[in-house]
């Protein structure tokens, strides 16, 4: 990955913490807290394709957890290398390979992949 480009989508939401919640059905692949994306959750869903969320207040499954299309996963926060100076958020990444960290080179624009599983966001871009 080269270090300018960035890797995903980031909603802001107001009030803090904003209820989030999985796009489709899958397991839990990691769950950890990066010092740049904070509390991060990472999903495989049934398809094969790969998300990401980071910024995260709350994180609820575990790793090997099945999610189901609907489940609530956790809150949009700040947590980062970014500090309080970023408002609640979340970073929203897709990828179409492994998880081998924020290194992968398979990001894509996840946009279309939540609006074809019927999901809208109703925050700001």
């Amino acid at each position: 990955m080269t270090p300018n480009i960035h890797t995903g989508q980031d909603w802001d939401k107001n009030p803090p913490h904003f209820n989030l919640y999985s796009p489709n059905n899958g397991i839990v692949l990691e769950r950890f807290t990066d010092d740049c994306m904070g509390k991060t959750l990472v999903l495989k869903f049934g398809d094969g394709n790969r998300a990401a969320y980071g910024h995260m207040s709350s994180v609820v499954p575990h790793v090997g957890d099945s999610i189901t299309k609907g489940d609530f996963v956790g809150e949009t926060g700040n947590t980062s290398c970014y500090g309080s100076g970023f408002p609640d958020h979340l970073h929203y990444s897709m990828f179409s390979t492994g998880w081998n960290g924020w290194a992968s080179t398979h990001f894509y624009e996840p946009r279309g992949f939540l609006g074809s599983h019927g999901v809208t966001w109703v925050g700001s871009e």
